[in-house]
């Protein structure tokens, strides 16, 4: 399979995780949680922002699940062959 492909592949498994995923209803511990992880300039940002206006991206989304136990690596380690796996990580993906 070419790389290219793989790539493809991989991206269309990373959109299945989110379409697959149970309800996601943050609250502001959430938000606090989500908040904490980042760089103090987008702390900053984020937090004049507000949940709601966070609440669409992806990387808050994934937060949230996988403090739920609903990882996106194991995810598609169950989904992906090891070829696309490689692929998901070295263009970061995961």
């Amino acid at each position: 399979m070419t790389t290219l492909y793989l790539f493809k592949f991989a991206l269309e498994a990373v959109a299945s995780y989110y379409q697959e995923a149970p309800p996601f209803m943050p609250d502001q511990e959430d938000f606090k949680r989500w908040v904490a992880t980042l760089n103090e300039l987008d702390q900053e940002l984020y937090r004049t922002k507000g949940l709601y206006y966070c609440a669409g991206f992806l990387s808050f989304r994934r937060h949230y699940y996988e403090l739920r136990g609903y990882r996106l690596e194991t995810y598609l380690e169950a989904t992906l062959c090891e070829e696309a796996m490689q692929v998901a990580r070295k263009n970061e993906l995961i």
